[in-house]
């Protein structure tokens, strides 16, 4: 499993599926980290961070200090294990904002440089 949000494929250009999607996942989660690493310690520049970790799902803050993650669903729907899941996630990295938008994802706020790493690398 490539991290707990690996349900949560997030892609732009038409359908992938789920093996193909983790395989991408996994292997790209390094460059991730490294960029979230240099954004936290302002050697990385908020729209070229964006650049980056937007293909996560991933955003910088104003004021470059903290970051959103934000998780999208198909059609909008969440299933019941799914949504237990979160809830777990989101306790045990103690999130302490998380919004579900009008578009039908879920965007967790104010996220620290561990929540991020750890929230992206977390099997559940």
């Amino acid at each position: 499993m490539a991290g707990a949000f690996h349900f949560f494929a997030h892609e732009v250009g038409g359908y992938m599926d789920t093996k193909k999607w983790t395989e991408h996942f996994k292997r790209d989660l390094p460059v991730f980290y490294e960029a979230t690493r240099k954004f936290y310690r302002k050697e990385l520049e908020p729209g070229k961070y964006k650049g980056i970790s937007g293909g996560f799902g991933c955003y910088g803050e104003r004021g470059a200090e903290s970051t959103m993650l934000r998780l999208r669903f198909a059609g909008g729907i969440i299933e019941q294990r799914d949504l237990q899941s979160l809830i777990t996630l989101i306790e045990k990295h103690k999130v302490e904002m998380v919004h579900y938008t009008t578009c039908q994802s879920l965007q967790l706020h104010h996220l620290t440089e561990t929540q991020v790493l750890s929230l992206t690398a977390d099997p559940l």
